[in-house]
């Protein structure tokens, strides 16, 4: 094997399999074949190749060995996680994603010894300095925290040494702002601002919103704590909590600057509406000025001011937000670098409030923080809240009632049994309805359903259902209606339009496959051209739904930002295909020759790309068969509980219990830093490791 291999292009060469027959008998095949099924780029044997160079005398078994284990990590930090562990009592894992990707026996037992070295060197070097210890073996490829080499060895796990850093100066900076003692004073001013808020509740769809006693502790929390984390499941009154926090702060400090917050635009939107709505039947002074003063709800990009000429973000600790108090909702699809900034950027003595579901799906990129903050709870010295009573657990509502007891199974790993059920009626409590067949008229049954599909025919015959009874409709011939900006006719046609477009849903665990939303999206694109006479093609056609898929800041849209095309008439007089985007009551219109490249079908969308959101009716199609890395019970427990009313779990029983039964396998260090730095001193700020 000759170093001159390794090199960009050599590794790309291998990956296309261009190499030349004396090439490719050094060259490991096996490694790139387990390279191809992680989906992990050439450069990832580039880099891999590079850095066993770092270590010292290694023979040729060792050095394959080396490279396995790397290639397992680098599938561990494309899967989430921030480091790979290497504990002999942790092996399960490490065997595991070897059989994953497809190792034989042999480079699986590499891996093993390749550990084992690792843990030895480190063992053997125990009374030599941080900077110094492995070295003798491992040269300058690994090291201790605070190393400065290419991968860190924290405790028993391998990381990389950015990705470690990073957890250890988020958690330095959470630990740094613990809870200070607060005088009489503020306690009694807090006591009277939450007395003053709960004699005059805010009204929600059913009448006055009264807090429980845990949502009253949450939000005292919050006005108490400089780092407030707040985790609950659907149904749990987060939206309540925010708007009874933000009465309380007016009453605190009139003056107070408060930001709103979230990781992607829908949910930002989301969030906005629903504070607007939880303030709008209040009349008292102080309500009145907090609602004529309440800021918009903004991504966390806009929050941070990114700009994209400069590839920088414009706030860090550098150059604080202006801000006092940032909220931040759906805080589980942050990941850690994004939490590290938002951190870092708050001014000395700011607050924060982090509200999500730390059960639902984390970030797609490294990290599970929210999971980690709420996990390692009062032993940090983080101020932590869980709600654990759902208000959707309502005799008036059997509906929501049965979406909750089945996301409860799922979350606990149970594959609820199936039974058959009347077309219309709700399975016994956590138990799913089979459904052999779809109402005619359209309705969707309440509750959780199973609809079986097996079969190719069987899924195209759901698709065809939903296209006639949730894409469609009796607003179709909308579609073809010219829309005036400004008039008031308009306005509520519109209205009409989002909401039938807000009130389903179609998500799918993956984008390829037959049953991913390239798949979906194509087909429902193909239904929607020949419904006018057209042939298919990448045209947008009036009434399709879509998606934006990359931020602009110049047009105002962001990743996630979702809208139909519809007809519009310009200053000309004439009609002309506009994406439409609803924004609260507002309507943004932007003209499709120039959007166009900022957008793809959202007929179906993955499951990580509804969170945020919520909808009436949601169908769930899952994968043709077991895919072990992408379906998770994160996965069915995140698109369940975008469902107010009714869920639709389309594809092979098994496949849901076997998603069911797996959990997301993520390992982090953030959760034993909190946990273990924690317990020190609160005037020790410890060491961050690597700034």
């Amino acid at each position: 094997m000759t170093k001159a291999l390794w090199n960009p292009l050599g590794a790309a060469r291998a990956m296309t399999s261009q190499l030349t027959p004396a090439q490719r008998a050094s060259f490991p095949d096996a490694l790139v074949a387990c390279a191809r099924r992680a989906d992990l780029g050439e450069e990832h044997l580039h880099l891999a190749w590079e850095l066993v160079q770092l270590t010292g005398a290694v023979d040729a078994d060792g050095q394959r060995g080396l490279l396995v284990l790397l290639l397992l990590l680098f599938d561990a930090t494309a899967s989430g996680s921030t480091r790979l562990p290497l504990g002999r009592s942790e092996r399960a894992l490490l065997a595991e994603r070897a059989r994953a990707l497809g190792l034989d026996a042999d480079d699986e037992a590499r891996a093993h010894a390749c550990a084992d070295a690792v843990l030895r060197a480190f063992e053997r070097d125990d009374g030599r300095s941080e900077g110094e210890a492995g070295t003798s073996t491992f040269g300058l490829l690994i090291g201790r925290p605070g190393a400065f080499r290419p991968l860190t060895l924290d405790g028993t796990a391998l990381a990389p040494q950015r990705l470690d850093a990073l957890e250890a100066r988020l958690a330095s900076r959470l630990l740094a702002r613990r809870a200070p003692p607060r005088s009489e004073a503020d306690e009694t001013a807090l006591r009277q601002a939450v007395a003053s808020v709960l004699a005059a509740p805010a009204l929600g769809r059913k009448g006055p919103v009264v807090l429980t006693d845990e949502q009253q502790g949450a939000v005292e929390a919050a006005l108490r704590a400089p780092v407030c984390v707040i985790s609950g499941g659907p149904g749990t009154g987060k939206t309540a909590i925010v708007v009874s926090m933000l009465r309380a702060l007016a009453r605190v400090d009139p003056g107070l600057t408060v930001a709103l917050a979230a990781p992607t635009g829908k949910a930002a939107d989301r969030m906005a509406r629903s504070i607007e709505a939880g303030l709008a039947g209040l009349h008292g002074d102080d309500d009145v000025a907090l609602r004529a003063r309440v800021p918009a709800a903004r991504t966390l990009h806009r929050l941070l001011g990114w700009s994209p000429s400069l590839e920088r973000f414009r706030h860090d600790e550098r150059s604080p937000l202006a801000e006092r108090v940032v909220i931040v909702d759906e805080a589980s699809m942050i990941d850690l670098a994004m939490m590290d900034r938002l951190v870092a950027a708050l001014p000395p003595s700011g607050r924060l409030v982090l509200l999500g579901d730390a059960d639902q799906l984390p970030s797609v990129e490294p990290g599970c923080v929210l999971f980690d903050l709420v996990e390692a709870g009062p032993t940090s010295g983080l101020s932590v809240q869980r709600l654990t009573k759902s208000h959707r657990m309502d005799p008036s509502d059997p509906a929501g009632s049965h979406i909750l007891g089945i996301a409860r199974r799922v979350h606990d790993g149970v594959a609820s049994g199936l039974e058959s059920a009347p077309d219309g009626a709700l399975g016994r409590e956590g138990m799913l309805a089979r459904r052999s067949a779809l109402p005619e008229d359209g309705r969707v049954p309440p509750g959780v359903s199973l609809v079986p599909a097996t079969r190719d025919d069987q899924r195209e015959r759901f698709l065809a259902w939903w296209w006639e009874h949730r894409v469609r409709g009796p607003e179709a011939p909308l579609f073809d209606r010219t829309f005036r900006p400004g008039s008031s006719d308009d306005g509520p046609l519109l209205g009409r339009l989002f909401d039938r477009l807000e009130a389903s849903r179609l998500l799918c665990a993956t984008r390829g496959r037959s049953t991913g939303t390239d798949a979906v999206n194509a087909w429902m694109g193909e239904r929607a051209a020949r419904a006018r006479g057209l042939r298919p093609g990448p045209l947008l056609l009036a009434g399709e739904s879509v998606m934006v898929v990359r931020n602009d800041h110049e047009a105002g849209l962001y990743n996630g930002d979702q809208g139909l095309v519809l007809w519009v008439e310009g200053h000309d007089g004439a009609a002309h295909p506009c994406l439409v985007v609803r924004r609260g009551h507002a309507f943004e219109i932007h003209r499709i020759e120039r959007v166009r490249g900022l957008l793809e079908r959202a007929y179906a969308t993955t499951v990580h790309k509804a969170q945020g959101s919520e909808h009436d009716c949601v169908a769930l199609l899952l994968p043709d068969e077991d895919v072990p890395r992408l379906l998770t019970r994160e996965i069915v427990y995140t698109g369940i509980t975008r469902a107010r009313s009714a869920v639709l779990l389309v594809g092979q029983p098994q496949v849901f219990q076997h998603a069911v039964s797996r959990a997301t396998a993520r390992s982090t260090g953030l959760q034993p830093r909190l946990r273990r730095e924690g317990s020190l001193d609160p005037g020790v700020v410890p060491d961050p490791g690597g700034r």
